[in-house]
C-alpha cells in the first residue's frame, strides 16, 4: 500500500526527464499567439529547473524540432530551449507516447 502512495507523491509536478505540453496564459500579440500555437502542439522534455529570487520556480524545456516560423524561433535559445513557469504546463507524462496520443485525439476531436 505504501508504494501506491509514493507513486502519487510526484504527480503534482513534472520532474526532470518528463515530457510536457505548455501554453502561454494570455498571448497579447499576434507573434505570441503564434508561439502559443507552437507550444500547444509540440512536446517538450523537462531538462532542468531554475530558481529565481522573487519568482516561482521555472522549468527549462527542450524542444526536439524548431518551428518553421522564424518569429517563433526567436523566443527560444539557439538549442531550442525555453524557460516556462510551472503554471504554463498543461499536461505531462513520463512517456512521450501518452502526449502524442493526447495531441492526436485533440486534433481529431476524439
Amino acid at each position: 500500500m505504501l508504494t501506491k502512495f509514493k507513486l502519487f507523491e510526484s504527480m503534482d509536478q513534472p520532474e526532470i526527464g518528463d515530457y510536457v505540453l505548455t501554453r502561454i496564459e494570455d498571448p497579447f500579440a499576434d507573434e505570441m499567439m503564434r508561439v502559443d500555437g507552437f507550444l500547444q502542439t509540440n512536446i517538450a522534455q523537462v531538462v532542468g529547473r531554475e530558481f529565481d529570487s522573487g519568482k516561482d520556480e521555472r522549468l527549462i524545456l527542450q524542444f526536439s524540432e524548431p518551428s518553421k516560423d522564424y518569429l517563433v524561433n526567436t523566443h527560444f535559445t539557439r538549442d531550442m530551449k525555453r524557460f516556462i513557469d510551472r503554471n504554463d504546463i498543461t499536461h505531462w507524462s513520463k512517456n512521450k507516447e501518452d502526449l502524442e496520443d493526447f495531441l492526436a485525439a485533440k486534433k481529431y476531436n476524439l
